[in-house]
């Protein structure tokens, strides 16, 4: 994995904490 992978990698799994924290907010 490049270092740009990692980091798409690592912002993807922020990117689904953030979805999810909104969804529990939502309901």
């Amino acid at each position: 994995i490049t270092e740009i992978g990692e980091e798409m990698e690592a912002l993807n799994k922020e990117i689904s904490k953030i979805q999810t924290e909104l969804s529990k907010l939502k309901a």
